[in-house]
């Protein structure tokens, strides 16, 4: 009955074993190295960037959105006189004033903006 890392103590029966941590190496190692440590890396901020694209072997990020959007929006083709239709008037032409007219005309905008957007 024995556990990985732990040795019995020797004043103990195998049966009642008690086990004691048991070094490992790289904890010996670490010890060493503690004795004596290193200054801390200072870094600019464009080289904490380059070094963290360097970890990651990322060769190059676009320096802003300009690009994407130049690509993507043509003003041209957008309607800038887009005309929304009145809340409070029917498709049919006549004047909400009623709550009842209100929950007709409310289901004709839900309808308008599922088929238009």
């Amino acid at each position: 009955m024995s556990r990985p890392g732990c040795v019995p103590l020797s004043c103990c029966a195998p049966s009642s074993a008690v086990f004691a941590p048991r070094p490992f190496a790289r904890d010996v190692d670490q010890a060493k190295d503690s004795a004596a440590p290193k200054p801390p890396v200072v870094l600019t901020n464009q080289e904490d960037r380059q070094r963290m694209l360097d970890q990651l072997k990322i060769s190059g990020v676009p320096p802003s959105p300009a690009a994407y959007l130049a690509a993507t929006y043509d003003e041209t083709t957008a309607n800038p006189t887009r005309i929304c239709p009145d809340p409070l008037l029917m498709n049919d032409g006549t004047k909400v004033t009623t709550a009842a007219q209100w929950r007709k005309r409310r289901a004709e905008i839900v309808e308008l903006f599922d088929r238009e957007v």
